[in-house]
């Protein structure tokens, strides 16, 4: 019986092991995936940049700096650096304002601006109501 607990907490031991390696190992592939997918807009960025510089300098055949010296490998991607990554827009967008936010802060405001006027319709109806008594009492 005794090595028969053993056997089992030792298994139970190597499962907890197993579970632990194999989550890292997911994790890993996850990473992976995501920086595949950060290279993958990278390539695709840097396609359409190509192409737009293409299109854009009339010929095709050769892209060229202000200077008319081909555009280099190195050139291209100084270019792109000056450009914000995936990781800087994710950053920005945190600091950007929810648009379900501004929708209601505006709708409350719309209704405080109502309330207001309506107040201020009152205030004067009562306003002419009382000028009038006052005036007919002179």
């Amino acid at each position: 019986i005794d090595h028969l607990q053993t056997a089992l907490v030792s298994t139970q031991k190597d499962e907890a092991d197993f579970k632990a390696v194999t989550s890292s190992l997911n994790k890993a592939l996850e990473d992976l995936k995501v920086d595949k997918a950060d290279k993958s807009d990278i390539s695709k960025l840097r396609t359409q940049f190509i192409q737009n510089q293409v299109d854009n300098t009339g010929s095709g055949a050769q892209m060229q700096t202000a200077f008319g010296a081909p555009l280099e490998y190195e050139d291209i991607r100084r270019i792109l650096q000056q450009y914000p990554t995936k990781g800087d827009l994710r950053e920005i967008l945190k600091e950007k304002v929810d648009k379900d936010y501004v929708h209601q802060s505006l709708h409350r405001s719309d209704n405080l601006v109502r309330e207001m006027r309506e107040d201020l319709e009152t205030m004067l109806r009562q306003k002419e109501v009382f000028e009038s008594s006052d005036s007919s009492r002179d």
